[in-house]
């Protein structure tokens, strides 16, 4: 690392499944460790916390869904990324690399809500082939893995879920996120993302321009 990057990288273990329906994704941080990903960051020359695994799999009671609008699992997924959100937020403050480890996609709610915490003006690039940028009502599935744009912009009825009366709903602009590779987008979510403002790239327009000219 230069010398005005951050020296040490809090390791978050974030394997929470509860945002969607199969089970496995738990034991990605753990799988993760095994393989050797803190010796390789270690090697780079970075400094690791490593601060274990948040308990974030766990459902709660009455947290079946409580209308045809709402995300599966919200209590629970809400009450997740609440632990994930604060955790993130302190290694920031602390000048600390937060590097979470998942885990389904719900847990950037708190990934990125924790980061903005602590530093409003932060831009996220997105590369994934998904927008997930659904929102509960827009959702076939209503699985919330599919809706943490959504919610991170404060799109749709996701103010209205029970479990995250902590998040600030717009704390992501549109305006400071930008989609790389996108190529599997619900039709819905198709007119919910040109609606955004958001800025894409599609994987045509990488294999088109290339990924320097993409994030440029």
């Amino acid at each position: 690392p230069s010398s005005s990057a951050p020296q040490t990288v809090s390791v978050i273990g974030c394997g929470s499944s509860l945002g969607q329906p199969r089970k496995g994704v738990e034991m990605g941080p753990d799988a993760l460790r095994a393989y050797g990903l803190l010796k390789d960051i270690e090697a780079i020359g970075w400094r690791v916390n490593d601060v274990g695994n948040l308990d974030v799999d766990q459902v709660l009671p009455g947290d079946d869904p409580v209308n045809a609008d709402a995300g599966r699992h919200s209590r629970s997924v809400g009450a997740a990324n609440k632990k994930i959100h604060d955790a993130v937020r302190d290694a920031r403050k602390r000048g600390d690399f937060a590097l979470q480890l998942g885990g389904d996609h719900s847990i950037a709610i708190g990934t990125i809500s924790g980061v903005l915490a602590a530093d409003p003006e932060a831009a996220v690039i997105w590369v994934d082939a998904h927008g997930d940028i659904n929102t509960p009502e827009s959702s076939e599935s209503k699985n919330i893995h599919g809706m943490p744009v959504a919610f991170l912009c404060g799109l749709g009825n996701t103010r209205e879920q029970v479990g995250f009366e902590w998040l600030q709903f717009g704390c992501l602009k549109p305006e400071r996120l930008a989609f790389i590779g996108l190529r599997d987008i619900d039709r819905t979510e198709r007119t919910i993302l040109r609606a955004s403002g958001v800025h894409y790239f599609s994987m045509h327009e990488v294999d088109k321009y290339g990924i320097s000219k993409c994030v440029e």
